[in-house]
């Protein structure tokens, strides 16, 4: 999608009119005006930022909801995913559904995504506590076996 689009889309969300905005914003009416109808390439980085702060999203995530392949790509390094470790269209569209978030939106969803890694990570620790105590058990019982092993050695000797 167009970034001006999605820029145009989110003022139409959250404000009554572009005119409304562009004052919350302190940039003229007719500077956002021209953004949103010439398009995001040709504008000043600065107004971009501006703008992009009053919608509570960074430029980044404005790419990223377009759709921007090569600034997406950016986005996914940074979050240390490697070029082979691709996002599935699943884990995109909750990337971008939570980039639209407000900061409420976003700790009730980190909230639960806390709860849930936290239980995952308990299933695996208790998984892995059960597995290594089955080793150590085992291993346990070896070491048993070779000390007596060695003991009949020993006697033998004598």
């Amino acid at each position: 999608m167009n970034k001006a689009k999605i820029l145009k889309r989110l003022i139409e969300q959250n404000y009554n009119s572009v005119k409304e905005f562009s004052k919350c914003c302190n940039l003229p009416y007719t500077t956002v005006y021209t953004i949103l109808k010439n398009g995001v390439g040709k504008a000043n980085v600065n107004n971009i930022i501006v703008i992009c702060r009053e919608l509570n999203i960074t430029v980044e995530q404005l790419y990223d909801i377009a759709g921007d392949k090569k600034e997406q790509h950016n986005i996914i390094t940074s979050l240390g995913i490697s070029s082979k470790d691709k996002l599935t269209d699943s884990e995109s569209q909750l990337l971008k559904k939570y980039h639209f978030l407000d900061e409420y939106g976003k700790e009730a969803v980190d909230s639960i995504l806390n709860v849930e890694y936290n239980r995952c990570v308990n299933i695996n620790n208790a998984t892995y506590d059960f597995y290594s105590k089955i080793v150590d058990d085992e291993l346990e019982e070896i070491i048993k076996e070779e000390e007596k092993k060695v003991a009949l050695q020993e006697k033998e000797l004598v």
